[in-house]
């Protein structure tokens, strides 16, 4: 019979149902079913007609196997959602977005249709192994939000580093202290949502200095008085130029750029101290005769 069944229209098919509701030979309309055949409103339209019982109509939902895009719709009508209990299961993957509702989603557990509506704080509450591994930023806020001590390092070995920022208070400091502190500084200030001094002052105070000088908070190393990493980075930074030039590799930097503006700005830094002793050196060998005329005049 499986074989043979798609031969027949659903039209046809519909006919021989009716026949078998006709004749009370609901054994037959059930082996079709499991054989394959679609299930329709129209058939379940001819087991009212019939008298038949809405557990049988029950049944006979739970055998389908195949059904047509108007059962789900039928379903609706006939039935209060508390009636449909033990058959909602079997039909997740057809259940429209606005039935059942969400809160009766919830009752009857309809948890992956709740899933595929993407409703992660009812799933949280309600159902959260669910959430566990399904690898989703929104998924895995919502548990942040409902535990974090519970879930924080299973949603960081996951790499969703993002939900903990967003989600944990001071969520920013786990990562940290957890090593992913070039990735935080990568955020930047997240359109202002991260605390970025109070991150910064973290960051020096756990000694994360060339971190902080690649990610370009030069102001923040100046003022923190951590010279040494622009030191040992050659750096042309002006602030660094201008404000330490007992500091300035002047000679190196003048080496390493052959940039004809950047050599420019080195003099225009180092006149700003030419009572520095690396500073008048350097001039006195890259300045030019007016520099010099400069230095010895003291202009």
């Amino acid at each position: 019979m499986e074989k043979i069944i798609g031969f027949n229209s659903l039209n046809q098919n519909e006919l021989m149902v009716w026949y078998c509701l006709e004749h009370s030979n609901l054994d037959k309309f059930q082996e079709l079913l499991k054989t394959g055949l679609s299930l329709s409103a129209f058939m379940l339209n001819s087991m009212v007609f019939f008298s038949y019982d809405k557990e049988i109509i029950k049944e006979i939902l739970l055998v389908s196997k195949n059904v047509e895009k108007d059962v789900v719709p039928w379903m609706r009508a006939y039935f209060q959602v508390a009636d449909l209990a033990d058959v909602l299961p079997d039909f997740e993957n057809l259940l429209p977005d606005d039935y059942p509702t969400n809160d009766e989603c919830v009752q009857l557990k309809l948890w992956n249709t709740l899933l595929r509506r993407k409703q992660y704080d009812l799933l949280a509450q309600n159902a959260p192994e669910i959430l566990v591994n399904e690898n989703s930023y929104d998924a895995y806020v919502a548990l942040l939000k409902l535990d974090p001590d519970k879930y924080i390092d299973h949603v960081f070995q996951k790499g969703f580093y993002g939900a903990i920022v967003v989600a944990v208070k001071d969520g920013w400091k786990y990562i940290v202290d957890h090593g992913r502190v070039k990735w935080l500084l990568k955020l930047g200030d997240a359109c202002g949502a991260l605390p970025q001094k109070e991150i910064v002052d973290y960051l020096l105070q756990k000694g994360y200095i060339d971190e902080l000088y690649e990610a370009g908070f030069c102001k923040e190393l100046l003022e923190h008085k951590d010279l040494d990493v622009f030191v040992k980075n050659h750096s042309t930074y002006s602030g660094f130029l201008e404000q330490c030039p007992d500091q300035v590799s002047w000679e190196e930097l003048w080496t390493e750029h052959k940039d004809e503006s950047v050599r420019k700005d080195l003099i225009k830094k180092a006149l700003m101290h030419p009572e520095v002793q690396k500073s008048y050196d350097f001039l006195w060998n890259h300045g030019g005769w007016w520099t010099r005329w400069r230095l010895l005049t003291g202009m």
